[in-house]
């Protein structure tokens, strides 16, 4: 006899404690419009379970034990084959399936489940002709942004100055192990489209869980682009109370610890700063303050902004951002990529490699090769990576799969390997847990290895998107685990406050041992170089700011004091760095006889 006689699955499956759980969660939402207390409004649940839990087999057999025949799965393409693997498995009363592909003609079915990535929604308006029993949208994350096209085209709205109707539906499921990749508000359009009378002001739910203003001495205040999201630093409050409504109403979640997997480890590796060469270093720098710089005026133009033309310079001060973060971002990969190479060559076993540019994709690709390894490759530039997958899992001769962030983040099984590298890191922590959950779901057997190649130099941009990352899931984990938030000291050098198992440094072809030594090398190193000189910086002020915000020589001297001391006491930097810039800091203190009481708020 089944375990679970009232839910509809296969007599020769197994439900795990968990998904049971979930199922009767998902079911008692659209049976009552909430998960507790009297009769709520929700049309539906988020299943926000851990990444490789079973969400995709949770939904199918809730929808079936609820008795809805006709369903809509809206997903990305890489998770489209996954639905369809798990339908056969688990719903074996309506066989029907149909996968709604550019090729293929619209069949109106009345019974079965249709399925169809985000790109292909607006090439089917015939999706919206008649309700659905059920309409699931599968990796919700990516319907975060309110006025991104994709959004649009399923929870209905306006586009190009044309209204757009939703997709029709009587039951909703949202699917997704990251609910909340970046900020607090990306939660907002997943809740309203589940209950629109509970969450229906964007602005209100805005005031109840951001600050209204940056805080410090001389705050600015909360900015809400015309895009719909929070900017100028302001941090979110009241996440304990978000996530215990969310709970108590339409939020299904199991944490991965109920799965009884084997436990992750990091381990950093360090590239000296040395291997990149003084031009290299001088470039960050100057970069970066070119950044700093637009950062400031951006936060200028974002506070006034109240028309179109203040809009479109707000863009394009973004946009320009951007662009340099970009060309930070490639110049580091190609720094990190002859370590990252001679590190996989000294690797026997199977191995996860994630990187962020697809030529260094094929640059790996090629090298590994020629050296005489097995390897599959997946970009999401072309193929389906079903059969990369399939010969990763089952080949031995296979040993590296090697994926971009983004493509290889999302519905991949890839527990034939327990080691992961990330060559260059995802922009989000949302796609980095995402990348070691390939590896990291059910099956894995082995503890899994999370090895992160990064440029010991806080201008490459690696230790602060390390912070970065920290800091966004530690937001998640207080909304979705209702865990405090830890009280941390100020993060020192390049670790980004990680409880790394292991730091190596990667010298001389070989892993070595982080220790105070190195830690020399990398001060003398740093001490030796000659650097963006202060001339030069007010220079680059005047030609960034200096029509739209004139200012004196110590007005400007403050803002770079306030720079210099952000970036090595809050973002964490390399000794080197720390000292080079209080130097620096103090000689501008000295030079202007500015003292600490006339310094104003950190710039962050």
């Amino acid at each position: 006899m089944r375990a679970h006689p009232d839910l509809f699955y296969p007599d020769a499956e197994t439900l795990r404690p968990w998904q049971s759980d979930n199922i009767r969660g998902l079911l008692k939402v659209w049976r009552d419009g909430a998960l507790t207390g009297g009769t709520g409004t929700a049309k539906g649940p988020l299943l926000a379970s851990g990444m490789g839990m079973g969400k995709c087999a949770i939904s199918i057999i809730a929808a079936n034990s609820f008795g809805l025949e006709r369903v809509l799965v809206i997903a990305p393409k890489a998770a489209i084959p996954d639905w369809r693997r798990e339908l056969r498995r688990w719903d074996t009363s309506h066989p029907l399936i149909r996968h709604l592909s550019v090729r293929k003609r619209w069949i109106d079915i009345p019974v079965g489940w249709v399925l169809v990535n985000y790109a292909n929604v607006d090439r089917w308006p015939e999706l919206k002709d008649r309700e659905w029993d059920l309409l699931i949208v599968d990796e919700s994350q990516a319907v975060k942004e309110p006025s991104a096209k994709r959004t649009v085209m399923v929870f209905g709205g306006e586009w190009k100055g044309q209204l757009v109707k939703p997709i029709p539906c009587r039951k909703a499921l949202v699917v997704t192990g990251t609910p909340l990749k970046n900020r607090t508000e990306e939660l907002f359009t997943q809740l309203h489209f589940l209950n629109p009378r509970r969450w229906h002001d964007r602005n209100g739910f805005i005031e109840a869980y951001y600050e209204a203003d940056t805080g410090g001495t001389k705050p600015r205040p909360r900015v809400v682009t015309n895009r719909g999201r929070v900017v100028q630093n302001v941090k979110p409050r009241n996440l304990i109370h978000l996530g215990r409504e969310l709970l108590a109403t339409v939020l299904v979640r199991s944490h991965k610890d109920k799965a009884g997997l084997p436990p992750k480890h990091y381990e950093q590796v360090l590239v000296p700063p040395w291997e990149m060469g003084r031009p290299s270093a001088d470039w960050f720098e100057s970069v970066n303050w070119t950044k700093f710089f637009l950062g400031l005026e951006l936060g200028e133009v974002r506070t006034d902004a109240v028309s179109p033309a203040d809009w479109a310079e707000v863009h394009r001060l973004e946009a320009a951002i951007h662009e340099l973060e970009a060309a930070v971002r490639h110049h580091t990969g190609e720094i990190k990529a002859p370590a990252v190479l001679g590190y996989l060559l000294t690797l026997t076993q199977k191995t996860l490699v994630i990187c962020h540019h697809k030529h260094l994709i094929k640059q790996f690709a090629k090298a590994l090769k020629q050296a005489g390894k097995g390897v599959v490759v997946h970009s999401g530039d072309y193929a389906s990576p079903t059969e990369a997958v399939k010969a990763f899992q089952e080949d031995p001769a296979v040993q590296f799969f090697i994926g971009q962030a983004m493509a290889s983040s999302l519905s991949l099984t890839l527990t034939a390997a327990h080691h992961v590298v990330f060559a260059e890191m995802p922009p989000t922590r949302a796609d980095f847990d995402q990348a070691v959950d390939r590896l990291h779901r059910i099956n894995q057997q082995d503890d899994v290895l999370v090895t992160v190649f990064t440029v010991d130099w806080f201008d490459s941009g690696d230790p602060a998107l390390l912070h970065l990352m920290r800091d966004k899931k530690t937001i998640a984990d207080q909304v979705l685990d209702l865990t405090e938030q830890e009280i941390v000291e100020p993060l020192r050098y390049s670790g980004g406050g990680w409880d790394w198992r292991a730091r190596w440094v990667w010298r001389q072809d070989q892993i070595t041992a982080h220790d105070a030594a190195y830690d020399e090398l990398v001060a003398e190193w740093a001490a030796a170089g000659i650097w963006v000189k202060i001339e030069d910086l007010f220079g680059k002020f005047d030609e960034l700011l200096g029509k739209r915000h004139p200012r004196t020589p110590k007005e400007k001297a403050k803002i770079i004091i306030q720079a210099l001391r952000n970036k090595t006491v809050k973002r964490g930097a390399t000794p080197g760095e720390a000292a080079l810039a209080q130097r620096k800091a103090k000689e501008l203190m000295t030079k202007f006889d500015i003292k600490e009481t006339e310094l104003l708020r950190e710039v962050t």
